[in-house]
């Protein structure tokens, strides 16, 4: 059975005639204000919360303390996320003294109802012997303060026993090495991961290397001109693919000199595909030269020799700092006693011949 929850104020649309026959007065007061929208839901979703046609209106409601719904205006529809700032007005003309509130919400469903996920404000008013104006309604993704979006929530973790938006921001529920809030920062960027980024999948896309992995991989800052948005997405499949350039493909990167995938399936329970850590020796796949030793990564694992220093992670590990000098002391040694140095034997590959063609291969 599916799991909902609907706030459904159909029923007070359609009673709206007599009930506002009921409650005018001598009084002619009413509320009028403005709503500010800091939802970033676009409704992309085929499902649960909206329709996935991206489309959706702002829907605000007076509301008595009976819970009848009084009356209702449409300031704005179109595509969401709808603008930032709508007002209202007169809403409710003919109100008797008392307290009322005032809800506003996104409609992705367009069907009238606040469904759940769907984002949502709401502030009471207090009616004396005036109208009141300048009711500010803020329409916000986190309702359930676990500061995570509601509407993001209630869509992947819709099959999940837990109560509704009962994950923490700061769990991992899919074993991925990404929190929820990081997950979710990452689907609301605009990085086009909204749709498939699955906080309940530790492999969003499937090619069987961690979300976590692909994402710390995953070029998210605008100045990193032309890459933005490259890298390790985790929402493509890009095993076979070498994206530096050094000779590794992004699988073998993935696995690293042992082998071994650095996270595998660990079990499906409770509507969520965990996975758990099986390896630690992965390498940069974004880097040729990933400890910065002056000798590339796939040379080093072609060439194993961890006793003698030749290992992709024995150098450096971590970027130099401008100014600082990097050692080159592994590059200069000469790890099998032949005469020549580790980098000298390196230079030998054809790969690194003048004439040789290597397109954009060892490209830093």
């Amino acid at each position: 059975m599916r799991k909902t929850f609907r706030q459904n104020w159909l029923a007070g649309f359609l009673m709206l005639g007599i009930t506002l026959t009921g409650a005018i007065s001598s009084y002619s007061q009413s509320v009028s204000g403005y709503v500010v929208n800091n939802s970033k839901w676009k409704d992309t979703f085929s499902e649960f919360p909206g329709d996935g046609d991206g489309q959706g209106q702002l829907v605000v409601i007076l509301v008595a303390s009976d819970k009848t719904v009084l009356d209702f205006s449409i300031p704005t529809n179109g595509v969401m996320p709808l603008q930032g700032l709508s007002r209202y007005n007169n809403l409710g003309t003919g109100l008797t003294n008392g307290t009322y509130t005032v809800w506003a919400w996104l409609d992705g469903y367009m069907n009238g109802a606040l469904d759940t996920g769907e984002p949502y404000g709401k502030k009471d008013v207090t009616i004396t012997t005036t109208s009141v104006s300048g009711v500010g309604i803020t329409v916000k993704d986190d309702n359930s303060g676990n500061g995570l979006p509601d509407w993001w929530e209630f869509h992947w973790f819709f099959w999940s026993d837990r109560p509704t938006f009962g994950f923490g921001s700061g769990e991992d529920p899919d074993g991925d090495g990404l929190t929820n809030l990081q997950e979710a920062n990452l689907a609301t960027g605009n990085f086009g991961l909204e749709t498939i980024l699955d906080p309940a999948n530790w492999d969003s896309d499937g090619d069987a290397m961690d979300d976590g992995w692909e994402a710390r991989y995953f070029v998210t800052d605008p100045l990193c001109a032309p890459y933005y948005r490259t890298g390790m997405s985790p929402v493509v499949t890009n095993t076979t693919r070498d994206f530096d350039g050094d000779g590794l493909s992004d699988w073998q990167e993935y696995c690293g000199v042992d082998g071994v995938p650095r996270v595998i399936d660990d079990v499906a329970v409770d509507g969520i595909v965990k996975g758990k850590v099986a390896s630690a020796d992965d390498l940069n796949p974004l880097d040729i030269d990933g400890d910065y030793d002056l000798l590339l990564d796939s040379f080093e694992a072609a060439w194993y020799d961890p006793a003698n220093r030749l290992d992709p992670n024995a150098g450096l590990i971590g970027l130099p700092t401008n100014g600082a000098t990097v050692n080159i002391a592994i590059a200069q040694e000469d790890s099998d006693r032949d005469g020549l140095t580790n980098f000298r034997e390196q230079g030998l590959l054809e790969s690194f011949h003048q004439v040789s063609t290597n397109g954009w291969i060892w490209n830093w």
